[in-house]
């Protein structure tokens, strides 16, 4: 059964992600494990409210395809209802997804790596890309963008999430415990580049607040074009 964790209001049971996984290990702590299971209630308190906001812009999933790109632990999937769209995830390693979501009794995930996103994601046929603080993370970000572009459908929705790595940022990192040496670029550098390759942004907000106090962003593109 999927438990409400009481720090960050999202479904997923902690106990199990504890004993699932080390924080010592560098996989599942690139894969968000600290910022679940993290002591400071602030934190968890930021991770729920930019998941329920990235949620909400999927909107309605009724028979819905939506693939989660950078999974990771396969949180997102827990929050969405089971048997209403077809879900996909892919990450680098989707070994712990499946772990989470065999222990909460979710198979209605299909997971595969993030290699195999060809085989298994045929071109213009999904209608929703959730990416949620990973494309900071990846080396070739345009390279990236353009797959994401093809796989969706006209019209489809790209729900992208990261931090805006400004001075508020980076202190709260610092209080959280987190280096951040593996962000490559921070969000309105991405935000830029899935602007100009066919995307028009829908919908924006950011946490906490705008300005100086803007520790993350959350931005829905829809597709406009076909062509780069």
């Amino acid at each position: 059964m999927v438990k409400v964790s009481l720090l960050s209001g999202l479904k997923f049971d902690k106990a199990i992600l504890a004993e699932l996984f080390s924080e010592e290990d560098p996989v599942t702590y690139e894969m968000a494990l600290g910022s679940y299971l993290h002591k400071n209630p602030l934190v968890g308190g930021i991770v729920a409210w930019r998941m329920k906001l990235a949620l909400g812009f999927v909107g309605d999933i009724q028979g819905k395809r939506i693939l989660d790109y950078g999974c990771g632990l396969g949180i997102l999937f827990l929050q969405l209802e089971e048997g209403r769209n077809q879900l996909y995830g892919t990450d680098l390693d989707v070994l712990p997804a499946g772990e989470v979501l065999n222990v909460h009794q979710r198979k209605d995930v299909e997971l595969f790596p993030l290699g195999n996103i060809e085989e298994y994601i045929p071109d213009n046929s999904l209608d929703v890309i959730t990416s949620l603080e990973v494309l900071e993370h990846v080396d070739d970000l345009l390279g990236t963008v353009m797959i994401l572009k093809r796989k969706l459908k006209q019209g489809g929705k790209l729900i992208i999430s990261g931090p805006t790595e400004n001075g508020f940022y980076r202190l709260l990192r610092r209080i959280a415990g987190f280096s951040g040496e593996y962000h490559h670029r921070n969000i309105y550098q991405i935000v830029d580049l899935i602007s100009e390759k066919g995307f028009v942004i829908d919908r924006r907000r950011t946490i906490p607040l705008p300005g100086p106090l803007d520790v993350f962003a959350i931005y829905r593109f829809i597709k406009t074009d076909q062509d780069g």
